[in-house]
């Protein structure tokens, strides 16, 4: 039994042309071998505009050469023109010609195979289910049709047609197959992917650095929590921008040093970037007291001796941005806020973990 596809229970059958086409796959199916592959009611489209041409193919059979068989089954009656031979099938819209629509059908198979890379061998036969042909003629040779007294005999025309089996060919079978099924495959485009990626990311990012600055809070104090990457950086350097265009003082407090360095190298120059513990370390030697601070006991000294000088000394800052506010201590971060003048703006940035 042969292979088919799709499964015989998805064919249409809405007229009687519909059914007889049917029982012409049915035979083929249960008669050829598995070895070779059906398919039916393809429908094909070549060209644009006003070349677009569009069909449908009744049942192609593909051998393990890939080799294509194309069969258009005409059922109910046909007209022959004893003046030219021409045979023709008359439609709600007229007479059609047979031999114009096999030639317009093999053009375009032909044609779409070859923009896809495959250039198999070609036939076509032409099954006539309810005629019988008379005769010989220069246009309709008896190889390449299959009238009613001969449909018995389908199964073995097919395989005459094909030919003997000779050295499979898989690849171009198997090429073929998929480009009957329209077996074809979306894969991501990688270069709209990092686009998409850039974009959304630039709108994160665009985004806390355009409205979080729109915020106005009574305390003058706005706190940011969010992810690693969505634009905490852009906002701290914005808002160090803007007190900078305002002639303020900017000071931008962090907890480990390579992230201040990071930042000193994009903020403003008049804006202040240290990390907490260089910001007390500043403090206490300004005030002349003793170190070292080099161990636990030393830096909790200097946190102890930094705090209780900004207990006394005025406000400085008129915008505070705290960074990695996670790793700060909460006694930390209220002597920070401490020395910010009244009005100032305070902004806190931290991950979510």
């Amino acid at each position: 039994m042969a292979r088919v596809h799709p499964d015989l229970h998805y064919f249409r059958r809405l007229t009687a042309g519909d059914y007889a086409e049917y029982a012409v796959l049915q035979q083929l199916v249960e008669a050829l071998p598995d070895s070779l592959t059906l398919f039916h009611q393809l429908a094909w489209s070549q060209g644009r505009g006003a070349s677009e041409q569009h069909g449908e193919l009744d049942i192609a059979v593909v051998d393990t050469q890939g080799q294509v068989l194309i069969i258009e089954v005409k059922a109910g009656a046909v007209e022959v023109c004893t003046d030219t031979g021409t045979l023709s099938k008359r439609y709600g819209g007229g007479a059609r010609s047979v031999s114009l629509q096999l030639g317009a059908q093999r053009q375009g198979v032909h044609g779409r195979l070859a923009a896809a890379g495959l250039q198999p061998r070609l036939q076509q036969l032409l099954v006539l289910t309810s005629h019988r042909l008379q005769g010989e003629s220069l246009n309709w040779p008896r190889e390449q049709v299959v009238d009613a007294s001969e449909l018995d005999r389908l199964p073995a025309r097919v395989m005459k047609a094909l030919g003997p089996p000779v050295r499979p060919d898989e690849v171009l079978q198997r090429r073929v197959c998929a480009f009957l099924a329209n077996q074809i495959e979306a894969v991501p485009d990688l270069g709209w992917r990092a686009h998409h990626v850039q974009q959304r990311y630039r709108q994160l990012t665009d985004g806390l650095a355009t409205w979080v600055p729109r915020i106005s809070a009574p305390s003058g104090i706005v706190q940011v929590q969010a992810t690693a990457g969505s634009g905490k950086t852009q906002l701290a350097l914005r808002l160090l921008q803007d007190a900078a265009k305002q002639a303020q003082r900017a000071t931008y407090v962090c907890f480990n040093r390579p992230l201040a360095d990071q930042i000193a190298g994009w903020a403003p120059v008049r804006a202040e970037v240290v990390t907490f513990h260089e910001l007390a370390r500043g403090t206490v030697e300004a005030a002349g007291l003793p170190g070292p601070w080099d161990s636990s006991e030393g830096f909790r000294q200097l946190e102890s001796q930094a705090m209780a000088l900004w207990a006394t000394q005025a406000p400085a800052w008129d915008r505070l941005v705290v960074d990695e506010v996670q790793d700060l201590e909460p006694q930390w971060l209220q002597a920070l806020v401490g020395r910010v003048r009244e009005g100032g703006q305070i902004t806190l940035l931290g991950d979510i973990d």
